[in-house]
């Protein structure tokens, strides 16, 4: 924006009409350079880490998922069949 010369922003203009027919103008500026050195920006790129974290959370709740399934084969493998221990 610094480069085109728009270091005031972008300003917008809404004309709009209401069902009763009242006619509206609304002026609003938007400045993306007012983040400029706030930090916001860094926060850019964290959204791949965060689907990351979640994509290994899911994957860490199936693997115990699958380890209660095997525990539970394995001990019905473990007890005896037909009848009491001796």
């Amino acid at each position: 924006m610094k480069e085109q010369g728009l270091t005031d922003g972008i300003t917008i203009t809404s004309k709009y009409q209401d069902r009763q027919g009242e006619h509206y103008e609304t002026e609003w500026t938007i400045n993306s350079l007012l983040l400029e050195g706030s930090g916001y920006s860094d926060y850019k790129g964290y959204e791949d880490q965060v689907q990351a974290l979640e994509d290994q959370a899911r994957a860490l709740e199936k693997i115990s998922g699958d380890l209660e399934k095997i525990k539970t084969v394995m001990s019905r493998q473990e007890q005896p069949v037909g009848g009491s221990p001796s």
